[in-house]
């Protein structure tokens, strides 16, 4: 079933939205409208950006053809070294920084997985640095209000091509 809705109706269902995001995070949004896509399409791209900016997640994404595109905050974690293999086996890598943080972001036959910048909360430097979706959004996103956003599609969202 599809639903027409006038500009004012739309203007106010997005700015409704927009206060719950603001009061409740992302994540109850998402909540009050089903899913993730359904959200982008009520409050828009460029509300999205202004959201994640807001949030301490910077939206411009690089790609990682090689482990020299990796920043040199990443270079202790025992996975480094494993780059090369990552990239030859799944594809490109992405990087971002949410709060001043480095993230690799790679989807690997469907499953999303994470490198991130040493955080206590996390892992320590032992540990290869690897983070999972579950806690990438439980302990990166979530106390930033932004639980439930899916990365790959922000990236498809955000992400150009550097001449």
């Amino acid at each position: 079933m599809k639903i027409i809705l006038t500009e004012n109706q739309h203007s106010s269902l997005k700015n409704n939205l927009m206060e719950v995001i603001n009061r409740f995070g992302v994540d109850a949004g998402i909540k009050a409208v089903g899913s993730f896509n359904t959200l982008l399409k009520i409050i828009g791209k460029e509300s999205l950006y202004d959201i994640l900016l807001q949030h301490g997640f910077d939206p411009v994404f690089k790609i990682v053809t090689s482990r020299f595109d990796v920043p040199r905050e990443l270079y202790y974690l025992k996975i480094y070294s494993n780059v090369p293999s990552f990239l030859n086996h799944w594809g490109p890598m992405f990087l971002f920084t949410i709060d001043n943080k480095h993230y690799l972001y790679q989807n690997q036959n469907g499953l999303n997985i994470f490198i991130g910048e040493y955080d206590d909360l996390i892992d320590d430097p032992e540990q290869d640095g690897i983070i999972d979706e579950d806690i990438f959004q439980d302990l990166i996103l979530k106390p930033l209000g932004l639980k439930g956003i899916n990365i790959g599609k922000v990236i498809d969202l955000y992400y150009t091509e550097e001449d």
